[in-house]
């Protein structure tokens, strides 16, 4: 990323996927890898003694492979503002945001790509325990409008919409979704951060433990 000022930032990047199947389908053949979509984005953001708020546009290409449910095969757009305020050692924070896809979060990489509007909300609290170690826990809701095209990564469960075929058209329902998450997080340095947390999709039935590592080069 390349920070412009202390109000506006951009970056880019591209998603690396490695999938190993917990089943297989007649379609599948078993273990996938490859690149994602790339991206670009802007985001703008001011601290006030009151609220903190920032705003995140990303958009996409379709340089991922569709075969694999790794793209839409099309462009996305996703348009997010958050909130957050810092009190003593709590900070709660909340998210509201409009896009023509699903996107993934560091907490949930979900097993399939979308098509469709979805407005998606966020919220919850992050927990200072020291200062190196933090707790957080969020729920979230994703709430579809209008036709809904699903394409899925290969070898998913077959009783849920992302796994019933390659690709599925359907109502809003199909896309609908919410669930929680809780995490721990541990900042030893100044450079380095670890994540390790767990979220369940309440409308997919689906469980994920997630884990990351962030590393901060230059300034």
């Amino acid at each position: 990323d390349y920070t412009f000022n202390h109000y506006f930032q951009t970056y880019v990047g591209m998603p690396v996927y490695f999938v190993n199947p917990s089943s297989t389908t007649s379609t599948s053949n078993g273990f996938i890898d490859g690149f994602g979509n790339a991206y670009v984005g802007v985001r703008f953001g001011a601290k006030t003694p009151v609220l903190n708020y920032a705003s995140n546009l990303v958009f996409t290409a379709p340089t991922g492979d569709k075969d694999k449910g790794l793209s839409t095969g099309r462009a996305t757009v996703d348009w997010t503002n958050s909130f957050n305020r810092r009190l003593s050692s709590v900070t709660p924070f909340g998210s509201l945001g409009f896009a023509n896809t699903i996107s993934d979060t560091s907490f949930f990489v979900r097993p399939f790509s979308s098509v469709g509007f979805v407005s998606h909300f966020d919220g919850g609290a992050i927990f200072r325990l020291s200062q190196f170690v933090d707790v957080g826990a969020s729920a979230y809701a994703v709430r579809a409008a209008g036709q809904q095209r699903i394409i899925s990564k290969r070898g998913t469960s077959k009783n849920r919409a992302f796994g019933a075929s390659t690709e599925t058209v359907g109502s809003a329902n199909i896309a609908n979704d919410h669930g929680f998450s809780a995490w721990l997080g541990l900042s030893p340095g100044s450079t380095v951060d670890f994540q390790i947390g767990y979220t369940r999709s309440v409308n997919y039935s689906l469980d994920t433990l997630f884990f990351g590592v962030g590393y901060r080069l230059g300034k």
